[in-house]
């Protein structure tokens, strides 16, 4: 498991936890007090439970590497507090319901990978709008 614990480093600005066996909830408090995060990697490992907290708080991160977990839930609106962000990587997991018009809200996305979920639903209209977006994976 991840220990609540990661989340007072508050100067840490890259985490990398891939390819471990954790497993358990990520914790909120991660989201929360990691504010200077640009980078957080937690691929290839059991997770589970929801993405992001509601309050998520990582306003500087760029980089979202959540893939190959077990994640599941609907995609979290609070992932729009990461106004920075230019890759998200939840592939591989158990996400349900659709992709939310709202994706096309992270301007700077140049990175979708959302393949191997149970997403349905059209594809929104709002991913027209990621002017950047270079990588589109949604198999």
């Amino acid at each position: 498991a991840i220990p609540p614990s990661l989340g007072e480093m508050i100067d840490v600005y890259s985490l990398d936890v891939s390819n471990n066996s954790l497993s358990g909830e990520l914790p909120d408090h991660l989201a929360i007090g990691c504010v200077n995060l640009t980078s957080l990697k937690l691929s290839n490992n059991y997770l589970e439970g929801k993405l992001l907290p509601e309050n998520s708080n990582l306003k500087k991160l760029q980089s979202l590497h959540l893939d190959n977990n077990r994640f599941s839930g609907s995609i979290s609106k609070s992932i729009l507090n990461s106004t920075r962000l230019s890759l998200l990587d939840i592939s591989q997991n158990a996400v349900t319901g659709g992709i939310p018009d709202w994706i096309g809200e992270l301007r700077g996305l140049s990175s979708l990978v959302l393949s191997h979920n149970s997403l349905e639903g059209p594809v929104p209209t709002g991913l027209c709008q990621l002017s950047q977006l270079r990588y589109l994976d949604l198999s």
